[in-house]
C-alpha cells in the first residue's frame, strides 16, 4: 500500500502497490503532497529508516508465512516482539494491514493486506470463486434438526441444486464460471459467497443459510471439539456438504482449524 498525504491535512490517499507502480511509485511508501505554485505539485517520498524498513520486512514475511488460523487477531500479536508490535498498530493505522472480517457477527478478524482483500494478492488464502455475492437469498425454513436432501454431483443438476437448496459443492470449473456468469449481476450485494478449495472444488453458499447455520455449527465445535463433520452432520442432522462448506468459511476466517481432513477444531 502506497500513501499520499498533505501535511496539516487529515486527508490522505492510499493506492495499491499494483496501482502505484503503474504511476512509477515505488511499493509501501509514503509521499508528501508539496504545492509549488498555483498549477504545478509535487510528490516527495517520505524518507523511512533502514531499522523501520527491516521491521516492515519481518511483519510482512510473518504474514505471509502464517496461516489464516495464526493470523486472527489477539493471536497474531502473540508472534511479535514488542518493536515489531509498535510497528505493526502503525501499519494498521496506515491502512497497510487490515483487520477483515468477511462478515459483522465475528467477533475476531483475520489481519490481511488490501491486495489479499481486493483479490490482487491470494498467495496466503485459498482462490476465491469468480463471484462472491449473487441473487437474493430466498427463505430458508429449515430448522435445525431437520435433515436436508444432500446435492448430487452430476454437472446437469449442480445448477438447479443450488437454486433449490442455497448451496453446493461444484467440481466442475466450467459449471462454476457459467453459475458466476449468471450471477454476476449480483456480486455487489454480498447474497452469495464462493470459495475454491485446495482440492478444486467449488463451495457455494447463499449468504442468509451460511448466517443461519454457522453459529450453531461453531458452538457445536466448540463445544465438542475437535470434531469431525460425519458426527456434526448427524449429531445436528444437517447435511455433511453444508456442514462442510460451512466449516471452510469458519476456517477461512479463524475461528476453526482443520487438524486434518473433515476433523476440527476450535480457535480458543
Amino acid at each position: 500500500m502506497v500513501i499520499i498525504y498533505k501535511k496539516g491535512s487529515n486527508f490522505q490517499l492510499s493506492l495499491t502497490d499494483s496501482n502505484a507502480a503503474k504511476l512509477g511509485l515505488k511499493p509501501q511508501a509514503e509521499y508528501e503532497l508539496v504545492k509549488l505554485s498555483d498549477d504545478v505539485f509535487a510528490l516527495v517520498e517520505k524518507r523511512v529508516s533502514q531499522r523501520t524498513e527491516e521491521l516492515d520486512k519481518r511483519i510482512f514475511s510473518l504474514l505471509k508465512r502464517k496461516k489464516l488460523s495464526e493470523r486472527v487477531e489477539g493471536k497474531f500479536e502473540k508472534l511479535l516482539n514488542s518493536a515489531e508490535l509498535k510497528r505493526f498498530k502503525e501499519l494498521i493505522r496506515q491502512g497497510k494491514i487490515i483487520p477483515f472480517k468477511l462478515s459483522a457477527k465475528y467477533k475476531r478478524a483475520v489481519y490481511k493486506t488490501p491486495e489479499e482483500i481486493k483479490g490482487v494478492e491470494k498467495k496466503e488464502r485459498k482462490q476465491e470463486l469468480p463471484y462472491t455475492e449473487g441473487k437474493e437469498a430466498k427463505g430458508i425454513t429449515e430448522p435445525v434438526g431437520e435433515e436436508l436432501t444432500p446435492i448430487v454431483a452430476p454437472r446437469i443438476d449442480q445448477t438447479k441444486q443450488f437454486e433449490k437448496h442455497s448451496y453446493a459443492i461444484i467440481r466442475d470449473e466450467a459449471l462454476a464460471k457459467e453459475l458466476s456468469s449468471r450471477l454476476s449481476s449480483d456480486i455487489k450485494r454480498r447474497e452469495v459467497l464462493g470459495i475454491k478449495t485446495f482440492d478444486g472444488e467449488y463451495y457455494i453458499i447463499k449468504r442468509e443459510l451460511y448466517e443461519k447455520y454457522s453459529p450453531v455449527i461453531l458452538k457445536y465445535i466448540q463445544d465438542n471439539s475437535p470434531i469431525s463433520a460425519d458426527r456434526i452432520a448427524s449429531d445436528l442432522r444437517i447435511d455433511k456438504k453444508l456442514v462442510k462448506i460451512v466449516c471452510e468459511f469458519l476456517r477461512e476466517e479463524g475461528e476453526i482449524v482443520e487438524r486434518r481432513r473433515e476433523l476440527y477444531e476450535y480457535v480458543k
